[in-house]
């Protein structure tokens, strides 16, 4: 989990005369919001999860009213290195003792943010052991995709792994966000190890519209994101 840090600087704005402003509101899209009422106006979101953010700064009046023009801009959170580095070795795995897979699978599930929370632990536990005991994916794009999807389960809150919607979508978005697989028998590989990703996240096998997006996801190219940071908004995440 990472901690998100906005600041808000000053800029000159007209305003009615008369005009009582009651500060600079500022959200981090899905991890709420916050009302800066004095200078600096920086706004600290911590315990956040990976992914990309849209945020918002706008000054409000008494009533909450928007005043002058709204600031915006994207932030991404990306899954800790460490995190990917251990869910990519349980990925390649291949032949491994009954011991050397139950501490590579508690190694990962440890350094989840759901290891405190028991149900959510369970499902990343269940992930984990899924892909450990499934056969080794060795084409690289195949198991970058992989990789993306299970550490999209370990990296997540608990309240995203709880629900098997939230948790679902993140697995697409990580996915979609690698490398398209182009290797047909890797695509193949890829799709199934994801679909297994799914099942073993929500406890039931993907729909099939589901498995229409994993199959999307596997072979999309990632698109290029601009990140508009204006100058007077300023964005660092820990």
């Amino acid at each position: 989990m990472s901690t998100v840090i906005i600041t808000v600087v000053s800029q000159q704005q007209e305003f009615s005369a008369g005009t009582e402003t009651a500060g600079i509101k500022v959200a981090l899209i899905g991890a709420g919001e916050q009302i800066l009422t004095a200078a600096p106006y920086v706004a600290i979101f911590e315990n956040v999860g990976p992914g990309q953010f849209a945020v918002f700064a706008q000054t409000i009046d008494l009533a909450g009213n928007a005043l002058g023009e709204e600031i915006t801009g994207w932030v991404t959170v990306d899954v800790p290195a460490e995190t990917v580095a251990a869910v990519a070795a349980v990925v390649a795995l291949a032949g491994a003792t009954a011991e050397e897979t139950a501490q590579a699978v508690q190694e990962v599930v440890a350094a989840s943010p759901s290891a405190d929370n028991e149900e959510a632990a369970s499902v990343v536990t269940n992930v984990v052991t899924a892909q450990a005991e499934a056969v080794a994916i060795e084409e690289p794009a195949a198991a970058a995709a992989v990789t993306a999807a299970v550490s999209a389960v370990v990296a997540a809150a608990a309240e995203v792994v709880n629900d098997p919607e939230a948790v679902t979508e993140a697995i697409l978005a990580a996915v979609a966000a690698t490398p398209a697989v182009t290797d047909e028998d890797a695509v193949a590989e890829a799709i199934q190890a994801i679909t297994d990703v799914v099942t073993a996240a929500t406890g039931e096998a993907p729909t099939a519209e589901v498995y229409e997006s994993i199959v999307a996801a596997v072979m999309a190219v990632p698109e290029t994101v601009a990140i508009d940071v204006p100058a007077y908004l300023s964005i660092e995440v820990k």
